[in-house]
């Protein structure tokens, strides 16, 4: 079992609304001497990327992790009026090789590099933001998968705060909600 170790207040407050545990070999824990996960999550990785496609609709990228695994990064751009006078970018990301509309897009990869992907992509949006490929509003939907879930909401809790990202229901997603955030 691997353990994220964070402050006893985050702690406290997720094990309130959540399972401490964010996917298979993979808890939450608290000491006094815990690694604040603020500052894991909000220290992006400058990563190299490739953008394979970047349409009106779509932007699809690659990169790579220290450990050689690929990545994808599906930025799906939908307009949603009832929400936002502009387009949100949809974000989805998986193992390369498996397609948006598979099942095994969905699977937790349990590759022991969540934190260093999470910092990457952390990296990714920001620039793509940066140099305007995208604006800055983002929606992560809601997984069949109840621990992906619990990542995604833990993780913005600590990188966008409490009150940073709001859960919507939404019919672009199977599980009827995603979580609306910028960064």
């Amino acid at each position: 079992m691997k353990y994220i170790y964070c402050k006893y207040e985050h702690y406290q407050k997720f094990n309130e609304q959540n399972s401490i545990r964010l996917s298979k070999g993979l808890k939450l824990a608290t000491n006094t001497k815990s690694i604040l996960l603020k500052e894991i999550f909000t220290s992006p990785v400058q990563t190299n990327y490739h953008i394979e496609n970047n349409d009106d609709e779509s932007i699809i990228i690659s990169f790579y992790s220290n450990k050689n695994n690929k990545y994808r990064i599906d930025i799906f751009k939908f307009l949603e009026e009832d929400k936002s006078e502009f387009y949100i970018s949809h974000l989805a990301f998986s193992d390369y090789k498996n397609d948006p509309n598979s099942i095994e897009y969905e699977n937790i990869l349990n590759r022991h590099e969540m934190i260093e992907v999470l910092n990457r992509i952390h990296f990714i949006l920001k620039d793509l933001v940066d140099k305007e490929v995208i604006n800055n509003f983002f929606c992560i939907g809601g997984a069949e998968l109840i621990q992906k879930n619990a990542i995604y909401e833990y993780v913005l809790k600590v990188i966008v705060g409490e009150n940073g990202f709001e859960k919507l229901p939404t019919t672009f997603y199977i599980s009827g909600y995603g979580l609306y955030f910028e960064i």
